[in-house]
Formats: structure tokens, C-alpha cells, sequence
């Protein structure tokens, strides 16, 4: 007597699916901050994207896009999007925190990749991850020694942004 194959459980699979999704190779962005600071994030968290379940998600466009990559890549590239990258710039008051206000009642920690409530982002910059993120990011910028113009980092000067 055999008995027939069960499925995995639904948990598993989208464990799965999370780790697919995140063995492409991440683009990093090197950020030059007013204060002279480096900083090197990811290209999504740059960009205000997250991935959620099966989907990437740009919060600062509130739109969602299948997890495939190159749907992602494209809507970095929208003229929409790099508008609302502009309208929304990083809080002056929070520094090297890399924190937008995507709405009146959030913010996008570029840090963390993590939205966070207006009222909770003072909290969120002091907290012990947050500041181990930012640590790494630094870090990166510290260690980063590129030998020629590599595909996956770009360079940002926030110098020029208002």
C-alpha cells in the first residue's frame, strides 16, 4: 500500500519563493550625503521597493509588480517614479538616517527598507537594528574599492538635491 505524495505546506513554499527572489544579484547605490558622508544601499531600497510575499512593492508609487526582476528594473526607470523620488527627498532634520515622507502618515526608512509611522520614526532611528544597518551601510562605503565602473553600483551625489 502507498501513499500518495502530500503537498508542502503554503508557508514553505512562499519561504521558497523568498529565496529564490533574493538570489538575484542586488545592485548596490553609493550615496553621497550632504555632510560628506558615503553610504552604500541597496538599489530597491534607494528606490523605495520591497519585497512582499510574491510581489515587489514601490511604496513611494503605491504600486504592486510581479517578483520578476526585470518588471521590477523597468519601474525604477519610469519618469513617474524618479518624479515622486524628487517630491519625496530624505528629511534634512533625521541626516544620514536616508528617511523619506511618503505620505502624510509615513516614511520609508532606505535603511532599514521598512515603512514606519510619521509619529514612530524619531523611535525607529534610535533603535538598536537601525543603527546596525547604518552601520553597514557606512561600513560598505568604507570598504568599497571599485577597479572599474562594476554593472551592479551606481553612484548618487545628495549634494545637489533640495
Amino acid at each position: 500500500m502507498s501513499l500518495p505524495l502530500l503537498r508542502q505546506p503554503k508557508t514553505q513554499v512562499t519561504l521558497q519563493q523568498r529565496t529564490r527572489q533574493s538570489q538575484y544579484e542586488q545592485q548596490f547605490i553609493i550615496l553621497t550625503l550632504k555632510s560628506s558622508i558615503k553610504l552604500v544601499v541597496t538599489s530597491d531600497s534607494f528606490h523605495c521597493i520591497v519585497n512582499v510575499g510574491d510581489v515587489f512593492k514601490c511604496v513611494l508609487c503605491n504600486t504592486n509588480m510581479d517578483a520578476e526582476v526585470e518588471l521590477k528594473e523597468y519601474h525604477k526607470t519610469l519618469a513617474e517614479h524618479h518624479r515622486l523620488l524628487k517630491i519625496y527627498p530624505y528629511l534634512e532634520e533625521l541626516g544620514e538616517n536616508l528617511v523619506r515622507q511618503i505620505d502624510s502618515t509615513n516614511c520609508f526608512c532606505t535603511i532599514c527598507s521598512i515603512v514606519t509611522s510619521v509619529h514612530y520614526v524619531s523611535r525607529h532611528v534610535q533603535n538598536d537594528e537601525h543603527m546596525r544597518e547604518l552601520n553597514k551601510a557606512v561600513l560598505r562605503a568604507e570598504t568599497y574599492k571599485p577597479c572599474e565602473e562594476p554593472p551592479n553600483v551606481n553612484t548618487v551625489d545628495l549634494n545637489n538635491k533640495k
